[in-house]
């Protein structure tokens, strides 16, 4: 999948996306979008090791709520293995 956000962190004066996750901006963001999701799973309703995933990387830098969900650890993985039952 091709990175099409990059001048979104780049343009924050991040030098790359993981960069970007371990900043205070994402850390803030990332608070703010699990109280939005109520702090639980959006596939199985964890409330357990919660990870944001990006949908997209059309707006990183500049997400929305429809950029990205809150996924379980067990969860995220399945995603990114391509399990998306």
């Amino acid at each position: 999948m091709k990175k099409q956000g990059v001048n979104g962190w780049k343009a924050l004066g991040f030098e790359s996306y993981q960069e970007y996750l371990m900043s205070d901006l994402w850390r803030e963001k990332r608070e703010w979008i699990l109280e939005c999701f109520k702090g639980k799973c959006q596939k199985c309703g964890s409330k357990n090791n919660l990870q944001v995933h990006h949908k997209n990387y059309n707006s990183v830098g500049n997400e929305n709520m429809s950029d990205v969900t809150v996924l379980c650890y067990n969860c995220h993985k399945e995603v990114h293995n391509g399990s998306r039952n």
